[in-house]
């Protein structure tokens, strides 16, 4: 559909030509853009960093139009000040000593690394950190694959990496890597109590990952009552978490 902003508009309707003090007043104030963050405080106490991706879409006249807050960060130089404010987090931290289970997609990835900062920190003075596992979906390999290296590093001090890449030649999904690995989520989600928390787009998304879920308990010979079952437990008992968009 097309986009129309409040310039188009003027544009479109030369003849309209409503005082400066008038336009002001019809025009909504801008809403604020509300970013994960992608950081440990423990790791960067000094800074926050940030998984964005500028929003570029094609209107039905072919008029790139760019996404306000992420194209506005993209012009900003290093060392430019901006107006920001931090607010309370929506996924909680897991407990340090039971099982992660974490599902990042595209940008979503954001608060998963900062929490596999912060246990991959903390096991490194000497900390009990249960076993953390990322299942991480993103479009392409070469061009979406946030902090890779990062995680390959982790990689090597225990965490396990599960990446699916949905426009390759081969493509994968996260809902159905959740179903190949059934015994291994049983174990980390009701038998050691561990914590699931996704983080990505809305719409179809947290009942595909859910169901994919569902599909892996049901895998290991649960019926399809109990593996549900099995989730609103999870749900009770504050271990299962999604922060959407």
């Amino acid at each position: 559909s097309e986009h129309l902003t409040y310039v188009d508009v003027l544009e479109q309707v030369p003849s309209a030509l409503p005082p400066p003090e008038h336009l002001i007043e019809m025009v909504n104030r801008i809403k604020p853009r509300y970013y994960s963050i992608a950081s440990s405080q423990s790791v960067c106490p000094k800074s926050i960093q940030l998984d964005v991706v500028v929003n570029q879409w094609k209107s039905a006249s072919g008029k790139i139009h760019t996404g306000l807050c992420s194209g506005y960060l993209e012009t900003l130089d290093v060392g430019s000040l901006i107006t920001c404010m931090i607010q309370p987090a929506i996924l909680p931290v897991p407990d340090l000593d039971r099982p992660a289970v974490l599902v990042g997609l595209g940008t979503g990835v954001a608060p998963m690394r900062a929490l596999i900062q912060e246990r991959m920190h903390l096991s490194k003075l000497g900390k009990k950190v249960g076993p953390t596992v990322l299942y991480y979906g993103c479009r392409n390999k070469d061009s979406e694959f946030l902090h890779e290296e990062e995680f390959s590093e982790y990689v090597q001090r225990g965490l396990v990496l599960k990446v699916a890449f949905s426009h390759e030649q081969n493509p994968e999904f996260v809902h159905n890597k959740l179903t190949e690995d059934p015994f291994f989520l049983k174990d980390l989600l009701l038998t050691h109590k561990g914590t699931f928390c996704l983080c990505g787009p809305s719409g179809d998304v947290p009942k595909l990952i859910r169901d994919g879920l569902k599909t892996a308990f049901m895998k290991t010979g649960m019926t399809a009552i109990d593996s549900e079952a099995a989730l609103v437990d999870m749900d009770n008992q504050h271990r299962y978490h999604i922060e959407v968009w």
